[in-house]
């Protein structure tokens, strides 16, 4: 039953849900006609404002006011007042006085003008729509229309007509808006100033709070509200760009929601049914499963605990139970089959253990051994019973035991299934003898219990061999000092010695052996800056500084700086984009950039270098660091040999250099755990690119 009911709500649930979408759909459609069908009553308004706008512009220009013939003009206003279908005009003088008005017989005695709005005709030279307001002559509610009367580019009067609230009902009556439905029309006071139902009982009261705040803000709306009766409903509403008045339909928010009440009713109603019907239905399936699913207990227990099927397996009810059954006999005869497979496995485990040439521990998680294969015996000198009674901290030196310790607690409690030692560990040998090892270690949870594999190999050859290299590399870092220091000093002696010869003997020497100097002083020049570059890259391991975290954007500028006078004479355009945070020897970047940079002024032919320094974060978080130039471009067969030391495309006579400069930048890249390369083709430019590790993933000690 409880199947059943996870099977019908989700398909009630989903089409309550489908109706309660289409119902916003519905009430959002809804909200977009309503306010269609507000503007258009705003329009049908305008369209009445329009018309008393162009009578009275009409009336204006009457030479009967240019003459102040006021009785010519009360005739003419009155014979005008049908067609204008407003109730009065109102002729105003320059200061708002009321000189005439069709209510009363001309000349009769006129109070004084209570539509102040309608003073501003003359001072602002404009029409204007005045708000509701009650007739000084009438003594009743009603608006107005006034227009000026230009006189020699001034306003001297203006002509008004007042509209009773009736006439705009009237316009709202048109529209033949459903009966429960209130339309109103709202002046930009929030002043009612017309409407569909009780317009006797509301003129001129205010529309509610949350209406008013609406109109204050936007020119067009559809927002919940209460009508001025108390009735929730939607009020759509839509102001009038001319006018400033705006039109309100209330539309009785029960109205709205009545088809989705009788829908969710009768969604209700239909899956109370259908899980009745399921339900009945349910009882009588799920009886035949629990008597046959019963019957299969008693031979599953059997199998589970190794015994043979005592009896018969039932009749089954349905195609699963048969299927279950016949899985049941073939299991019970499978079961001896893998107790035999199963010995033979731990036999060829075990086999493998001992043959193993490293050493292989395995350790509970109290540190206790639990295995000691045949290759730890022979490490540690230790016998397979005594290792098993001991913990494993027995196979450090005692210094390392409680950092060992805690080493192993933290993996366990990382989750991590693998830990690889990422430097030489020390292990202690039963006679007290230390010596250097190499530790993976494995987890697994068996029975609750947290169990560790250690392997275990012997790098003692391997450190003395790196020992051995280290030694090795320093000699041949003291040999390029002093080679380099025994050169440079006979190497400035002839130099010195070339100039001498030139200064006092070149007068004296023809063409031929002026030139032989010049060679001879080149050669020297040559061979001096080749064994800097030579001291130099030898210096890259023996300067090499702790790596801290660098701003790349600091290093161009360093290195921009030091190339001021090149980047001058070549007029070379170098852009860059922001360059990331690095661990690295700043002196070495700066020697990357500077490097790289002058390649590319250097290899420019015919036109002035632009040279663009950008970087890229990859996917696999690691910096892309690229140079681009405009210069001649490198033929693909010479990409990786360019990277070489001493390996030039071109002469020094082309193009000067040693052919050091790339093989120091890869050296430099390397060092930082990187990579680089270059991508060209021959007079199409080269883009030299290194990647850099982001500073949260470099781990290692430079220095070292």
């Amino acid at each position: 039953m409880i199947l059943v009911v996870a099977c019908i709500l989700p398909a009630a649930i989903m089409v309550g849900s489908l109706i309660a979408y289409q119902y916003q759909r519905e009430q959002a459609q809804f909200r977009s006609n309503a306010i269609t069908t507000a503007r258009t009553m705003v329009f049908a308004v305008d369209q009445r404002l329009l018309v008393v706008k162009a009578g009275l512009t009409a009336l204006a220009t009457s030479p009967s006011l240019r003459t102040r013939d006021y009785s010519s003009f009360y005739a003419e206003a009155t014979a005008t007042l049908p067609d204008l279908n407003a109730e009065n005009i109102v002729l105003l003088g320059p200061d708002g006085e009321m000189i005439l008005n069709t209510l009363k017989p001309f000349g009769s005695p006129l109070p004084a003008n209570k539509a102040s709005q309608l003073k501003q005709v003359v001072q602002s030279g404009k029409p204007v729509f005045a708000d509701l307001f009650t007739g000084a002559v009438a003594g009743t509610h009603r608006v107005a229309v006034g227009v000026p009367v230009i006189d020699g580019g001034k306003a001297g009067y203006s002509i008004n007509a007042s509209i009773t609230p009736d006439r705009l009902q009237a316009i709202l009556l048109q529209q033949r808006l459903p009966a429960h439905w209130v339309a109103e029309i709202v002046d930009t006071a929030g002043t009612i100033v017309a409407r569909t139902r009780d317009q006797e009982r509301f003129v001129g009261a205010k529309v509610t709070a949350t209406a008013r705040k609406r109109l204050s803000e936007v020119s067009e709306a559809a927002v919940d509200s209460t009508t001025l009766e108390g009735v929730p409903a939607l009020a759509a509403f839509s102001r009038s760009g001319l006018s400033g008045w705006a039109v309100v339909i209330a539309i009785p928010t029960d109205s709205l929601t009545a088809d989705l009440r009788r829908s969710m009713l009768w969604l209700g109603f239909g899956t109370l049914l259908l899980l009745a019907f399921t339900f009945a239905l349910a009882q009588a399936l799920g009886n035949g499963i629990v008597r046959t699913t019963r019957g299969l207990i008693a031979p599953a227990l059997a199998l589970g605990s190794g015994e043979p099927l005592a009896a018969p397996l039932p009749e089954p009810w349905f195609r699963e139970a048969a299927q279950l059954g016949r899985a049941l006999e073939q299991a019970a005869g499978l079961l001896s089959g893998a107790n035999r497979a199963l010995t033979q496995s731990e036999a060829r485990l075990r086999a493998i253990l001992e043959s193993a040439m490293d050493a292989v521990i395995i350790a509970d998680e109290d540190h206790r051994i639990i295995l000691f294969n045949a290759a730890a015996e022979k490490l540690f000198g230790y016998s397979r019973q005594e290792a098993l009674v001991a913990s494993v901290d027995r196979l450090v030196p005692e210094r390392l035991r409680d950092d060992l310790a805690a080493r192993l607690d933290a993996f366990g409690q990382s989750g991590d299934q693998y830990l690889r030692s990422t430097q030489v560990l020390v292990g202690l040998h039963r006679g007290s003898e230390e010596f250097p090892i190499d530790a993976a270690i494995s987890q697994f949870v068996e029975d609750g219990r947290r169990i560790y594999t250690f392997i275990v190999r012997d790098v003692t050859e391997r450190v003395r061999s790196h020992d051995e290299l280290v030694r090795s590399n320093l000699d041949l870092q003291q040999f390029a000092f002093v080679a380099s220091h025994d050169l440079r000093t006979p190497l400035r002696s002839i130099k010195g010695y070339l100039h001498l010869l030139e200064k006092r003997y070149g007068p004296g020497l023809d063409v031929k052996a002026l030139d032989l100097i010049h060679r001879a002083s080149n050669a020297v020049q040559t061979l001096d800056r080749l064994t800097e570059d030579l001291l130099s890259y030898a210096r890259l391991d023996a300067q090499a500084k702790p790596f801290t975290a660098i701003d790349c954007n600091e290093v161009l500028a360093d290195t921009l700086q030091l190339m001021d006078a090149a980047i001058v004479e070549s007029a070379a355009r170098i852009s860059a984009g922001p360059l990331p945070v690095v661990l690295g020897d700043r002196g070495q970047l700066v020697q990357l950039f500077q490097n790289l940079l002058s390649n590319s002024i250097t290899y420019c032919e015919g036109h002035a270098p632009e040279i663009r320094v950008t970087s890229e974060l990859g996917a696999d978080g690691v910096w892309t660091i690229s140079v681009a130039d405009n210069g001649i471009g490198i033929e693909a067969r010479h990409h990786e040999r360019i990277f070489e030391v001493f390996k030039r495309l071109h002469t020094s006579q082309e193009y000067p250099g040693t052919g050091i400069g790339l093989a120091m930048c890869r050296r430099i890249v390397e060092r930082h755990g990187g990579r680089i390369w270059v991508a060209s083709a021959a007079g199409q430019g080269s883009t030299f690119s290194f990647t850099m590790p982001v500073i949260s993933e470099v781990h290692h000690d430079p220095a070292t």
